[in-house]
């Protein structure tokens, strides 16, 4: 898959989550409203939550492209901008047409795991919306290289896992379940 693929990918894991988020926000920011506590820790539960997802996302592709030898490191950068794209639309018109309500609001849903930021910096929006756009790409990116690590943390694991079969070999209990599970199918 190019950068094209996993920018949509990307993308609709990024509408995914705002959906689930938008649908959760009436549930449960409603729960305690005059506790303002309450407010900030699941809006920063919501905030983890998504970047947690848009990790795991970008992380396993990044390992995927790997074994694939598919792997740039730009990759994740890259197609994090792509799926930002409807984002950055959004923003350039909810700023040049303040007028008509709706983009802010459509960009306000986009980024709804931010919700608990666009209340605190109420005064700043739309403007502020930049950064939270740009947080997107670099966790994309950062997640995407992270594929490098899983990937050795799992040829580590399958490196162990062969050597501790050849140990095995070696006293001959491999040798004696082989037997046993060879005699097993004869049977059948």
């Amino acid at each position: 898959m190019g950068y094209g693929k996993f920018g949509l990918k990307l993308f609709g894991s990024h509408v995914l989550m705002s959906v689930v988020q938008l649908f959760l926000y009436f549930l449960i920011f409603g729960a305690f409203p005059e506790s303002e506590l309450y407010q900030w820790v699941i809006g920063i539960l919501f905030i983890l939550f998504f970047w947690l997802i848009i990790y795991a996302d970008a992380s396993n592709y990044g390992q995927n492209d790997l074994k694939r030898g598919t792997f740039h490191k730009s990759k994740g950068f890259v197609s994090g901008l792509i799926a930002s794209i409807p984002g950055f639309i959004l923003y350039i018109l909810a700023l040049a047409l303040p007028s008509v309500w709706i983009f802010e609001v459509l960009l306000r849903s986009f980024l709804i795991p931010y919700v608990k930021l666009f209340i605190a910096f109420e005064n700043s929006m739309p403007a502020i919306c930049i950064v939270f756009l740009l947080f997107f790409p670099i966790v994309t990116g950062l997640s995407y290289l992270d594929g490098i690590r899983r990937r050795e943390k799992i040829k580590g694991a399958i490196a162990k896992k062969d050597a501790m079969r050849g140990e095995l070999s070696k006293g001959g209990l491999l040798q004696a379940v082989d037997k046993k599970e060879k005699k097993k199918k004869h049977k059948r």
